[in-house]
């Protein structure tokens, strides 16, 4: 399946209908969402590969559309949605790929090796592994059905997967 663009939807390019409604043209700068939104709970480069996944328009600031969108999708996204969340915090600089060079700062600050279970594994020998396992046609780059696959079957390798792809209580217990 083709990678699509997880965020930039048509609705999110168009102007607001009503003249009365802002919310489109607010804006949350870099620093505010990766100390104030997200906190301390998040490593600082997985919070700036967040922010730039977010950040629709690649302008240094999110608008509070594209906030809302990213947000709903970590929350009641489907798995699919949430793959695509996980390729474009991956894939920073839009390549359409993945390259190990672009997982290498979350794998550095991120890996869970309790949940890795791989007792005295490097984060590079991890990283190493997910793309021997993962990249099927061996060119040293990750498609987004490669990293898809991966992610979802090694979410509780690192602290954003586990986060993203995690089952929440409510949907659980509504069959979601």
């Amino acid at each position: 399946m083709p990678k699509q663009s997880l965020i930039p939807l048509p609705s999110l390019s168009s102007k607001p209908k009503s003249s009365s409604s802002n919310l489109g043209h607010r804006k949350i700068e870099k620093g505010m969402f990766i100390s104030e939104v997200l906190g301390s709970s998040i490593p600082q480069p997985v919070g700036e590969r967040m922010f730039s996944a977010f950040d629709t328009g690649t302008n240094g600031y999110l608008l509070y559309k594209d906030f809302i969108i990213a947000l709903a999708i970590i929350a009641h996204g489907s798995p699919e949605e949430k793959s695509l969340l996980v390729f474009d915090i991956y894939d920073v600089q839009r390549k359409g790929f993945v390259e190990k060079s672009d997982m290498l700062p979350i794998f550095q600050e991120d890996v869970i090796y309790g949940s890795a279970g791989k007792g005295k594994e490097t984060k590079e020998d991890l990283l190493n592994k997910c793309f021997e396992t993962a990249d099927k046609d061996r060119d040293g780059k990750l498609s987004y059905d490669e990293l898809r696959e991966w992610a979802i079957e090694n979410k509780n390798l690192t602290s954003l997967t586990q986060w993203i792809f995690e089952e929440k209580q409510n949907d659980a217990q509504h069959g979601k």
